[in-house]
């Protein structure tokens, strides 16, 4: 039997190293698993070569989605390590403000074990407010905003917030432009056929909107600030 115009040769041998992942997939008219109306080559399983652009562009989004989400958590994680300390911190001087200390505590356990992007988004907004209860209790203390220690935590938080809301931008840019490319056309058919999904945006409620407002003390490299 005559090889069909359109049909590709043999495969080449697998590149080393890193490259050995993005090796382009050649058939020869024996590996053809069918040929369409068009005698197009289909690969096995009946997938057309033509599908694998959009597949491969399909997969680079997603994987860009996934590291957006990454670098929030990393700073969510610095969040949840800071917190801690701040409560030992105004512990020292108001150990009487118990609810506020086990409102920021259990905000910040159901944070760290929220999973979903939506669910860690709503956690994290509750701990923010909780947090933001913290800082107001801290206020009535001016030994405590004085002192060295609180005011470094302090500037941490700060920055920690800064980053979080500069990596949930990014993170809900590209899983927009992510859940945008599997509902197009064609790649919506690639998209059904090997089960790419949306992704959750990480957007807080509207009250949670601003990040905790945080006072810097004198001796922070920020100065004061309200």
């Amino acid at each position: 039997m005559a090889t069909p115009t359109g049909c590709c040769a043999s495969s080449n041998p697998e590149p080393s190293g890193a490259s050995a992942s993005i090796r382009s997939i050649r058939l020869s008219a024996d590996e053809c698993g069918s040929f369409d109306r068009d005698r197009r080559c289909r690969g096995r399983g009946g997938v057309r070569l033509a599908d694998l652009q959009p597949y491969n562009q399909l997969v680079a989004r997603r994987l860009a989605a996934s590291n957006s989400w990454a670098q929030i958590d990393v700073a969510l994680r610095r969040r949840h390590d800071l917190i801690p300390a701040l409560v030992d911190s105004v512990k020292g001087y108001a150990s009487h403000e118990r609810t506020t200390f086990v409102n920021v505590t259990e905000a910040r356990s159901a944070a760290v074990n929220a999973e979903s992007p939506p669910n860690r988004a709503a956690a994290e907004s509750t701990l923010a407010r909780a947090v933001d209860g913290l800082l107001v209790v801290a206020e009535a203390y001016p030994q405590l905003e004085a002192s060295e220690n609180f005011g470094a935590l302090q500037h941490e938080l700060s920055e920690t917030e800064d980053q979080i809301a500069i990596t949930r931008r990014v993170y809900n840019d590209t899983v927009e432009t992510y859940n945008t490319a599997i509902q197009i056309f064609p790649a919506v058919f690639v998209a059904r056929s090997f089960g790419f999904e949306a992704e959750g945006f990480f957007d807080a409620p509207d009250a949670a909107e601003q990040a905790p407002v945080v006072s810097l003390s004198p001796t922070s490299p920020e100065g004061r600030s309200r």
